[in-house]
């Protein structure tokens, strides 16, 4: 997904390619399973990054604001929700923009440090 490619050619098959990443490079093996029988990757997996505060942060207590990203492919974002205590509770996030497939979809949050000391921030998108 981050990598930049571009198009020269287009090929048109009838069945799927046989080249390396596609028969056997771009696939989920699971522990225990034969890689044969893996199934390919295709579908984009339901993923949420932090992007604010960053990671090892000094922040003020109170009222903090925490944002990042969310994507799930073509079936589209549900929800987004942030956790502030590693998560033991979840409240939604407000997600910004219009939701579009395959597309990121920023989103923002507000959550309480009530006291000093090191905090957990979690996010998780379905």
């Amino acid at each position: 997904m981050a990598s930049t490619k571009w198009v020269t050619k287009v090929r048109v098959e009838a069945g799927p390619s046989d080249n390396f990443f596609m028969a056997k490079g771009y696939h989920y093996v699971y522990p225990g399973e034969d890689p044969a029988k893996a199934p390919p990757v295709e579908d984009i997996k339901v993923k949420s990054v932090i992007t604010r505060p960053l990671e090892g942060a000094a922040l003020p207590r109170g009222r903090l604001r925490v944002q990042g990203f969310a994507w799930a492919g073509e079936a589209g974002l549900g929800q987004v929700e942030v956790s502030s205590d590693g998560g033991a509770h979840w409240r939604p996030a407000r997600l910004v923009g219009e939701s579009q497939p395959l597309a990121w979809r920023e989103w923002a949050a507000e959550i309480e440090a009530p006291k000093p000391g090191r905090l957990t921030i979690l996010a998780r998108a379905t």
